[in-house]
């Protein structure tokens, strides 16, 4: 009685070592390895493009079916975004190929059904695959052909082919009428309940259900998609301990900052970077380490850049009738004569001279010091003004000329600086170093002030061309992933950890037509400090560094919120070793612009450990209501920007204009 055979693909004629969702999974991993992409974030696209195309046709045709040709053509459509310099048709024909190799690495004959079918074929029967599947007949009659047993069939059929499916029963009736099939005379056999034993039984086909069932997928599979590929590596990286002051962790924070430096730079093109002494000495080997490790920056040279608040401040003077000394006067309330003229690199000597002529006493304070009347007397004097302008265009002329031995071009390519920031300081006074068309370009950890009218500044210097952008943190950058998280309360926590094995740089000279940098003299020995404690702390974070490195992709990539993760966990599990390497640390630490002072010294320890400890507390709170926003908001924000039609991004436009006060006169 039966004559025809009709019979399902997948979990039927061929079984799979793993779950369907693997096998796209494992795909996924190949192209995005190639492409640089996240395989969670090629995985999450691709079905979600699936599941748009599919609800559309449902509308459209009544239809639940999709086409892979056009899920990917919404894919690229979507990476082209991200990828600019992606190349559609060779992207696509990679993924095809790579799709049919990584399917067929899973596929097996399920030999004791392919057996019976034999049997039939021998008593004449035809037998026709029909499958639901996303690729057509050719594809299939390739894995078929590879598996051996294209031969037992006399064709082959895929829904995406017709766009009908089985489960409506209209691929059937599509069959019967192109085949001139007899509904008596056939049998379906299959997995599926509904697809292959319902429709086909509402049909008039008689049915038979198979015993081979579908692979489920793994638990291991389920965290990688909830969690990232690497989720499971990089946990086990930070549970690693180092020693008793476990400062490692730290690789997380200054990996995300730069993984996100390192973009900015290539989107601008930038050839040459230049990261500010002290703390850019660390951020500059973490930097380097990056670029070797993951084969990007390549065109892009780092350089160190040994300045300060001391050395540029006296670079930048101006002459004595144009200068008001607003940027020392405004540092300390009250000042001496003493430490006005050593912040301007005045010698002993030279102090002395300009006092042979006041003939007063030049260590004595005085409030006000700017408005005060020895100030005026000491800017009036004859000795003042002479050694003044001396200083003032000799240290002029040295940092030009320590600039040029950098070989280059400024007023083309602009100057860009890498700092630990807090309010951009140093770019300012770089600014006024420099001809005024050169741009300084800034970018920093983290970018933040507590004066309003600096939030202001940094906010319209965001907004207006980005010269100034803190790559964790930016008060003015609410759009940044995680700005918030990394809001900078712990102001000294990075300024500890990228200590420099040299001390601060005090100003330039030219020595035998060479610039030589003079560092400053003090009692505290920099060097031998950064040997016995800093140097430890940064080889712990630059080994784990350097193991984040290899997780990384290029362009769409999970490792933000992975590291914002562990971000969060180095907060929460802050110990008490940690607390006091840093209130230790804040007891040596000598910055002393306008010879004020750093005043932690007068501070007891136990208050310092306090309020670490209660600054460690509100980071604890304040994570935890975010945590579990972190990763959802990632992929949302990186599938919501792909493929947005036009008219939402017009309501949007005209959502922002309806918002505008208009004038009362219009």
């Amino acid at each position: 009685m039966i004559k025809t055979i009709l019979t399902d693909c997948f979990n039927t004629i061929i079984l799979r070592k793993t779950s369907a969702e693997e096998v796209v999974f494992n795909w996924c991993i190949k192209l995005g390895g190639k492409y640089s992409v996240d395989a969670n974030v090629l995985y999450k696209l691709f079905y979600k493009n699936m599941i748009k195309i599919a609800i559309k046709n449902l509308f459209k045709t009544g239809e639940i079916e999709t086409e892979y040709a056009e899920v990917m053509a919404r894919s690229c459509s979507a990476l082209k975004q991200h990828i600019t310099d992606l190349d559609v048709e060779e992207f696509k024909k990679d993924a095809l190929n790579i799709y049919i190799e990584t399917e067929a690495e899973s596929q097996f004959v399920n030999r004791e059904f392919v057996d019976k079918l034999e049997q039939f074929k021998s008593g004449g029967a035809k037998i026709y695959v029909v499958s639901e599947f996303y690729l057509g007949k050719d594809v299939l009659k390739q894995w078929l052909d590879k598996l051996g047993i294209l031969h037992i069939f006399d064709d082959v059929f895929s829904s995406s082919d017709y766009m009908l499916t089985k489960r409506s029963g209209r691929l059937y009736k599509k069959l019967t009428k192109e085949l001139g099939l007899k509904k008596k005379e056939t049998i379906m056999f299959g997995d599926n309940i509904l697809s292959d034993i319902i429709a086909a039984r509402l049909f008039g086909i008689k049915t038979k259900r198979t015993h081979a069932r579908a692979v489920k997928p793994t638990k291991t599979f389920k965290q990688q998609i909830k969690y990232g590929r690497y989720h499971k590596e990089i946990t086990d990286v930070f549970n690693e301990r180092s020693g008793n002051y476990n400062f490692s962790n730290h690789a997380f924070p200054f990996f995300l900052f730069t993984r996100r430096l390192l973009a900015q730079l290539e989107q601008r093109e930038v050839k040459n970077v230049f990261f500010l002494s002290r703390e850019g000495q660390f951020l500059k080997k973490l930097f380097d380490n990056y670029c070797a490790l993951t084969h990007r920056g390549q065109d892009i040279k780092s350089h160190y850049l040994y300045a300060s608040r001391n050395s540029l401040y006296r670079a930048r003077l101006r002459p004595l009738a144009e200068e008001d000394f607003e940027f020392i006067l405004k540092a300390a309330w009250g000042m001496s004569i003493y430490a006005f003229l050593s912040t301007l690199d005045f010698t002993a000597a030279e102090i002395e001279t300009v006092n042979s002529q006041m003939n007063t006493d030049v260590k004595k304070k005085h409030r006000k010091f700017g408005n005060s009347d020895i100030y005026k007397k000491l800017i009036a004097s004859k000795a003042f003004k002479d050694i003044y302008e001396q200083k003032r265009k000799g240290q002029a002329e040295a940092l030009s000329a320590y600039l040029d031995s950098f070989g280059v071009d400024f007023k083309k390519e602009g100057m860009h600086i890498v700092d630990i920031g807090w309010r951009g300081t140093m770019q300012n006074l770089l600014k006024n170093c420099l001809d005024s068309s050169i741009a300084v370009n800034g970018y920093y950890v983290c970018l933040k002030t507590f004066f309003g009218s600096f939030i202001k500044s940094n906010k319209a210097c965001f907004q207006a061309g980005k010269s100034k952008q803190g790559l964790l943190h930016h008060v003015g950058n609410k759009e940044q992933f995680g700005n918030k998280l990394f809001e900078p309360l712990i102001l000294h926590d990075y300024e500890q950890v990228c200590r420099a094995d040299h001390n601060r740089t005090e100003a330039y000279e030219i020595k035998d037509g060479k610039p030589v940098v003079i560092f400053a003299n003090n009692t505290v020995d920099e060097g031998e400090l950064h040997k016995k404690y800093f140097a430890p702390i940064q080889k712990q974070i630059e080994e784990k560094f350097n193991k984040l490195c290899a997780y990384d992709t290029k362009h769409l990539s999970l490792m933000e919120p992975m590291a914002i993760e562990m971000f969060y966990n180095m907060i929460k599990k802050a110990s008490r070793h940690d607390l006091n390497f840093i209130a230790d640390a804040l007891e040596s630490y000598h910055d002393n612009f306008v010879m004020v002072g750093y005043l932690v010294k007068g501070i007891n320890r136990s208050y310092i450990k306090l309020g670490y400890r209660l600054l460690y507390w509100r980071y604890t709170v304040q994570f935890a209501f975010a945590k579990r926003r972190v990763r959802s908001a990632y992929l949302r924000l990186i599938l919501n920007s792909c493929g947005k039609c036009e008219a939402a991004q017009k309501a949007k436009v005209k959502k922002q204009e309806k918002r505008k006060p208009r004038c009362h006169h219009a």
